[in-house]
Formats: structure tokens, sequence, C-alpha cells
């Protein structure tokens, strides 16, 4: 490992070490893996009885087996599964294009696209997206081998594998994006009767023979109405008229301008010259734009969007960007791109002393957030300086480095507000109430993934929907500690009146109280 990529694992590991789990995937992947290491279960998984066909098992097997191996959950080490890929994607490319010789400095290119905001995004999260973009950069990569005959025979069978191993680890994107950009790409070369050479039949073979193993044990697991929703639902249902996460055709191009921040206004000023000026020719470019491309396209075309599904093109746009600021550093258009958001970060460390009167988490101590913000902001005078002296690329490097220091900083200050991001205190809470009061009973209140609060809590809770529901479990003698948000307090009528002089606890944005009783 290099070590920039070494320092870029070390300034993002205490992001997880110092942080509760987001309620919204980290925390039901928790519960899914649990249920899944107690029924024995490989390829079917489910959350709370409920069939979680959404996702493919590599990445499950990955904190399943971390689990096991320690015996407990550990946030930094399910990490890891996101970061490492993420270096990955930056040696690969490295390599890459170190072998064309396209003149690229891979410092300036590994912090464009790592801090690049959805990139450092799906980074520090723990989500299977990274390793699927991971065996996506793979597969083209080899396939380019391939192509201009730089490869050696095992690649054949490689670009398979990786192409199966995408899918394996997030689904059907893993497939089409580099079987689409691999198309694209000998169409604009006008050599589309040589697709059988790189994905040929035994290629097909080999991943259709993976793909059955898979599905027959899925279907040995979870039966046939799993895999239908696997095979069927997650695939057709998404893309053609999704149940979940649809949008507008214009979702993305909407959503670009954040998803490139910082570096957004320097990507386009590169591709503007870059492609004006034809500074780079050959097949590396028409492959990345290919990519790019079809990938937007198809993502486009898809009825279910998020942000985050984006990801496979971020490796693509920032190494060729950073190729086209490498030759063009002493522009105007480039280097106003690059100090664009170093002037903003400039004023971060003032900014700061004005954003505490809008911040609604209670913060002790603010001297970590201080630190960090000061950081940031010198930092990005330094950078400016070295943009003024037409260093360029020197000064896109140490702004990038500075916001990973600033995270890296600004992370000691989390636990702090980790009663605010996660369900992880409010848990620990009630549950030394729960002790000391001999109550074994837990249920919540219809609010977003309350069931997978058994993680914290070692026992499964009851679901409740309605005032009613909680008049019922009041009256039926078993004690209970139940998790109420405070809007309900007002939203649901009577549901105040049943709960008086019943209160336990409160933190945040949540109560819980003691029925039964």
């Amino acid at each position: 490992m290099r070590s920039r990529h070494l320092a870029y694992l070390l300034l993002l590991l205490p992001v997880f070490i110092m942080r509760d789990y987001t309620p919204s995937n980290e925390l039901k992947y928790l519960s899914i893996v649990d249920d899944a290491l107690r029924d024995n279960s490989w390829f079917a998984f489910y959350n709370h009885g409920v069939a979680y066909a959404d996702k493919p098992p590599l990445f499950f097997w990955l904190m399943m087996l971390a689990r096991a191996v320690t015996g407990r959950h550990l946030i930094w080490l399910y990490g890891l599964f996101s970061l490492l890929p993420a270096i990955g994607i930056m040696a690969v490319m490295d390599r890459w294009l170190g072998r064309e010789k396209t003149g690229h400095d891979p410092l300036t290119s590994n912090l464009m696209l790592g801090t690049s905001v959805m990139f450092l995004g799906a980074a520090a999260v723990v989500r299977m997206d990274m390793l699927m973009c991971f065996f996506i950069v793979l597969a083209l990569y080899t396939f380019y081998k391939l192509y201009t005959g730089s490869s050696r025979p095992r690649d054949r069978w490689l670009l398979p594998l990786w192409i199966f191993l995408a899918v394996f680890s997030k689904g059907p994107v893993g497939l089409f994006v580099p079987v689409l950009s691999i198309t694209a790409f000998l169409l604009v070369k006008r050599d589309i009767r040589s697709f059988g050479r790189y994905l040929g039949w035994r290629q097909w073979a080999l991943m259709l023979g993976l793909s059955a193993v898979w599905f027959l044990l899925v279907y040995a697991d979870g039966g046939r109405e799993y895999l239908d929703n696997l095979v069927v639902k997650q695939t057709v249902g998404r893309g053609v008229d999704a149940f979940h996460h649809k949008e507008p055709a214009w979702y993305y191009l909407a959503n670009l301008p954040w998803m490139l921040a910082p570096w957004t206004v320097l990507y386009i000023a590169a591709f503007w010259l870059g492609l004006q000026r034809r500074l780079l020719k050959g097949d590396l470019q028409t492959l990345f734009l290919c990519t790019i491309a079809v990938t937007f396209g198809m993502l486009t075309a898809f009825s279910s969007k998020l942000q985050i599904y984006m990801l496979p093109v971020f490796p693509f746009v920032a190494y060729l960007a950073s190729a086209y600021v490498y030759r063009t550093q002493d522009s105007f258009w480039i280097r106003f791109g690059a100090a664009l958001p170093a002037v903003a970060l400039v004023l971060a460390f003032p900014a700061s002393f004005f954003a505490d009167r809008y911040v609604s988490y209670e913060l002790e101590n603010l001297l970590p957030f201080r630190i960090a913000f000061f950081l940031l902001s010198a930092g990005a005078v330094v950078s400016l300086y070295f943009i003024i002296r037409k260093a360029t690329t020197r000064g896109i490097a140490l702004l990038g480095f500075s916001i990973l220091l600033t995270l890296a900083v600004a992370s000691f200050g989390l636990p702090q507000v980790n009663y605010a991001l996660g369900y992880g205190e409010m848990a620990r809470q009630a549950g030394a109430t729960a002790r000391e009061e001999g109550i074994e009973n837990y249920a919540y209140l219809r609010f977003y993934k309350g069931q997978n609060m058994d993680v914290y809590l070692g026992r499964k809770l009851m679901t409740l929907q309605s005032a009613q529901d909680v008049a019922a479990l009041d009256a039926s003698g078993v004690p209970t500690i139940l998790f109420v948000r405070d809007k309900d307090l007002t939203n649901l009528p009577g549901l105040a009146d049943i709960l008086r002089d019943k209160e336990a606890g409160r933190l945040h944005k949540y109560s819980w109280y003691i029925l039964g009783r």
C-alpha cells in the first residue's frame, strides 16, 4: 500500500471509530447479520422476518465473518470493507494511467477522487457500493489490457470473474456498467465484431454458471418467493417502475454539482479544455468517456434513483479530469476552478464562530471542531498560495489533504453528537433503566428502523402502530420499555394522556416510558 493510500485510510478511520451506526442502513445491516448468523442462513437474508432480497450476499458475508471472528460488532472493522475497496480503486486507476504514461500526478488524482463528496461519503459509510465499484474498475481495466494486447492469459477469465463479483456485491448494475461500456467503446472504435474475443461464450458460461449456483443456493435457503424477489422484483422492478427511490429523469443532473463538490467547477473546466484542445488522444480517453456517458445515461433511464448509484462514474471522471489538469494547470480556468473551493474554505474557521447559533446539537467541547476548521482554513490559504504561483496540482493536493485532516480531527468531537446520529446512546440509557427496574421487554412506536435497536438491546422489540396499541400494551400488565418520537406525542390523539407520568427518560427527539405497571 502506497503512503498516500495509507494516509487516506488512517485519516478516515477515526470517522468510523468515533461515531454511532446510522439507523438508515448500517444498523439494519447489523440486525440482518445477527439474524443470518443465528439462523445459519448464508444466501437468503431477513430483517425481522421480512425478506431482504435487496442486496446480494458478498458484503454480508464479510460482515458475518468479522462478527463471527470478533464475537461483536466493530464499526471500524466493517468500515474497512468500504475504505479498502476505495483505496483499491485508487491503486488500480494509478496503475492504469501510469501504464499509459498520461502524465497525471497520482497524488492529485487520488485526492480529487478521494475528497469528491459522493466518493468520500461512500468511503465513510458501511455500504456495499464501493465494493461493487472496485470490481467494475477491475473489470474495465482488465478489458483494456486485453484490448491493447498487454494482458496475461488469466485476464480472459478474470474479466468475467470481476463482472460476476460486481453483481455479487450489489446487483445488476455491476453487470450493466462494464458490459455496456465495453459495447459502447467497441462501437465507437468500429470494432464491435471483436466483442466475443473479450466476452465470448466461455466467459458468459462462467458468469452464468456462477449465477446458477448462486440462485440454486438462494432457492434452497429462501425458497421460490425469495428467489423471485431477488431476480425479478429487485432488477426489473427497480429499473422499469420503481417501488422505491422513484425520481424524475433530471434527478442526477440536478444533484451532480454537489456530488462532485468541492471540485465541480474544476471538473467542468478540465473537461472543457481537455476535449476542446484534444489533450488526450487514444483508447484510454475513449473508454473513460464511453463509461461515463453509458453509466450516466443508463442510471438516468432507470426509474429507481439515489445519488450513490452514480458512484461507478466517479473514478473515470476524476482521473480523466486529473490528466487534463496536469496538462493545463497554468490555464486561468483550471486555476480558477481549483481556487474557488479554496477561497470558500478559507472562511471555514471564522464562519464556525457564527455557525454555533444554528447548530441544534448540544456541544460541551467545541475544541475538536475549532481545531478542525482552523486546519481547513489554514490549508486553504496555503493551497491558494500555490495556485497563485501556478503550482496548481500541488495546491489541489494540499486542499484535498486539508479536507481529510479536518474530518479526522473533527471526528474526535463526534461522540458528543452520537445521541443525535444514531440510536445507540438512547438504547444504552433505556437499557440501564430496564435493568434497574427488572424489565425485559421493549417496544417502539412506528419510528424509522426502530426494530433494529435489538442490536444494542439484545432483545427483539415489539412494533406498535397507534395510541390504541400503546393503551393495550399498558393494560396487559407486562412491564415494557416503550420508545416514542416526541412529535408523535402531538400527532397521535390521546397518546400523551396514556403516557402521562410514565416517562423514564428522554434524549434528543425521543423519550421512553415504562408501561404495564
